[in-house]
């Protein structure tokens, strides 16, 4: 089941999505729907879901920015978590929250950045070997940027390079722009046959695609 979106299963006689105002994902079913029949349901509904949640994060997102309050939300894989801000110890990342200590003197900015740097690296690489193993692709190594909106590079020599911003984004989002960026190791243009070969490598990718020039503009401290 995916564990991005709570099930909640009721005496009712249809199945029904919401997107809330803090852009978690809620879905109502009969008790006696199987979990097959609600996973096919929410992969039907994928782009809709994306497309809701993306105006969602948009309001909660928009300027002035992070102040990087006690409550904020940010971004981490295409869903909102909230930052806490507390006299407290415990790893920047929980699993459900951030958490950076309460204090004038915090560069909080910084320890976040640090923190995603370290998630993209290890999320993108992942995504890279799972791409390039099953497409048989060669590469020399992968580098994180501090780009804008640069997400993503390809060297002639193979080396690819991610914006650490990129693991804000959802996960097919993250994998558009890997499916891009190796795409370039077969086809150094933007021509028809480079958009065949993303293709090739993530079918549907347009929705992605447009997710990311859509929203691009969120994923940002």
């Amino acid at each position: 089941m995916n564990k991005d979106i709570q099930v909640i299963r009721a005496k009712r006689k249809t199945i029904s999505l919401h997107v809330r105002e803090d852009a978690s994902v809620v879905l109502y079913a009969p008790y006696e729907v199987a979990d097959r029949y609600i996973e096919e349901f929410i992969q039907r509904h994928n782009v809709w879901i994306q497309k809701k949640k993306g105006l969602m994060i948009k309001r909660l997102t928009e300027e002035p920015y992070h102040r990087f309050e006690d409550g904020e939300k940010l971004l981490y894989l295409g869903n909102l978590y909230r930052l806490n801000r507390k006299d407290f110890n415990s790893p920047v990342w929980n699993g459900d929250s951030f958490n950076v200590l309460k204090g004038s003197d915090i560069d909080v900015a910084s320890i976040l950045i640090e923190w995603y740097r370290e998630a993209a690296l290890k999320v993108i690489t992942q995504r890279v070997k799972l791409f390039t193993s099953i497409n048989e692709l060669k590469y020399r190594c992968v580098k994180i940027s501090s780009a804008n909106r640069k997400w993503g590079s390809c060297s002639v020599q193979g080396d690819l390079r991610f914006s650490w911003k990129l693991v804000m984004a959802p996960l097919p989002v993250i994998d558009y722009v890997v499916a891009h960026e190796l795409a370039h190791l077969k086809v150094k243009n933007h021509s028809k046959a480079f958009w065949k070969q993303v293709g090739l490598l993530q079918p549907g990718y347009e929705t992605n695609r447009a997710w990311l020039n859509e929203n691009g503009h969120m994923l940002k401290l």
